[in-house]
């Protein structure tokens, strides 16, 4: 899949039912996203007045989603979502490996570069043992996402030429 393919919100929505498939999503949602700081539009082209998304766009929003089903609130992740998208070409495009690990309030970007330990010495030293010590494979939330959206790409670029 190459990096200049945009989507309408509507595209997303597809793209997101296919890794959410038990999800209710709606296009206000992403507006909620937008306002929120989860993910914005920052594509290039507009379509019905409104900014396409990049795929780039639609990690974090994948990843704040998937931690939802696992009992995350998103707002324990704090700043989670900027870091991802700050590291989302790379993730999705380069195959850096990412996680995200979360403890009390704190949550933590780790790669390769910067393996996970502060929040597992404090997990592990804790008084407070009923805190939840979490841990998120971003790469693997990347990889299914690229599978869902280039699956999208195909069947739309089959209608199209239908």
């Amino acid at each position: 899949m190459t990096t200049d393919v945009e989507f309408s919100a509507t595209e997303v929505r597809e793209i997101l039912l296919k890794l959410f498939p038990h999800r209710k999503l709606v296009l206000s949602q992403f507006t909620f996203f937008a306002s929120s700081g989860v993910g914005s539009p920052t594509g290039k082209t507009f379509r019905r007045g409104r900014r396409c998304y990049v795929l780039e766009d639609l990690l974090p929003i994948a990843c704040v989603l998937s931690l939802k089903e696992r009992g995350i609130a998103l707002k324990v992740l704090g700043s989670f979502p900027s870091m991802i998208k700050e590291k989302a070409h790379s993730i999705l495009y380069q195959g850096d490996k990412c996680w995200i690990a979360g403890f009390g309030g704190d949550v933590e970007l780790c790669n390769s570069q910067t393996p996970s330990g502060q929040l597992v010495d404090r997990f592990l030293s804790s008084e407070v043992p009923q805190q939840l010590f979490w841990r998120f494979n971003v790469t693997s939330m990347a990889e299914e996402l690229l599978q869902a959206a280039m699956t999208h790409e195909v069947v739309t670029d089959i209608a199209v030429a239908a």
